[in-house]
């Protein structure tokens, strides 16, 4: 008791829909605890079984940076289009992207791939814990637990050595035991993390660490949010689709004549939303 201790952060709806704002707040409002547990001398992991799309979005990316600086761990799941393209946020720079391997550490026909995978970990057919029991399930959202498990004895196992995040990313690739092809691939990393080498290999053989390359730079053209504006209409108006001057007149009320005369086409109208 004590040596570890579980927080479920619920971002998505019960229906596993969301919305990646979601995660930077969730993210933001956990980082002040997050550091009392550092400084306290503990480490803190996150596993994240979520994801969409392939862009990086810099709120978000931002939200992981500020904890990854403090020592936070992110592991990610890739993500299960079976296609190149691992999904946001395990492409984030600050995370530690995970793939699905089968039974036989063969990668799952499911599991996304690409440069960000740093290994991949058991997530076909995996007995898990389910509502009311248990269910078998398959994906990279099994597998990334489990690399978050081991992520975790890595920093219990080695402690400070450890506690820096680009050392800690830079140390699970370095322990993973490579699987076929030969060398570091974008189907399953550097490899599976077997527990018996992260708990005997010290970092200390694994040579000078690189920190993350800087995110891209973003496009500097301030951006207005959007305002979106719902219109219900008593009365019978209409729109009009054309280009001659009185079409394009101020707003008023126009007999139908009138209309057809102005405009290629009119439409009645009783709700209205305006971007």
């Amino acid at each position: 008791k004590g040596l570890v201790e579980w927080k479920p952060v619920q971002v998505l709806t019960a229906s596993g829909s969301g919305q990646f704002a979601w995660i930077t707040t969730a993210v933001n409002t956990e980082y002040a605890q997050d550091q009392s547990f550092i400084n306290s001398g503990k480490f803190v992991v996150y596993n994240a079984s979520l994801g969409g799309g392939t862009s990086i979005l810099p709120d978000t990316e931002n939200a992981f940076k500020k904890s990854y600086n403090i020592g936070v761990s992110f592991v990610f799941a890739a993500g299960n289009t079976g296609q190149p393209g691992v999904q946001y946020p395990g492409k984030s720079l600050y995370g530690i992207a995970t793939g699905s391997l089968n039974s036989n550490l063969t990668l799952s026909s499911f599991s996304s791939t690409g440069p960000e995978i740093v290994a991949a970990m058991p997530g076909g057919g995996i007995n898990s814990t389910y509502k009311n029991g248990y269910a078998v399930l398959s994906g990279t959202s099994m597998a990334s637990p489990a690399n978050a498990s081991a992520v975790f004895i890595a920093r219990s196992r080695w402690g400070p050595q450890l506690a820096n995040s680009d050392k800690l990313k830079a140390y699970m690739k370095w322990v993973a035991t490579d699987l076929p092809p030969s060398g570091r691939d974008d189907q399953t990393g550097w490899g599976i993390e077997y527990i018996r080498n992260i708990l005997t290999k010290s970092q200390a053989g694994m040579g000078p660490v690189t920190p993350p390359p800087p995110p891209p730079p973003t496009d500097t053209i301030p951006v207005k949010p959007l305002r979106t504006l719902n219109f219900n209409i008593e009365k019978d108006y209409s729109i009009l689709w054309g280009t001659s001057a009185t079409a394009k007149a101020k707003s008023r009320q126009m007999s139908k004549s009138q209309i057809k005369s102005t405009a290629y086409q009119s439409i009645k109208i009783t709700d209205l939303v305006v971007s």
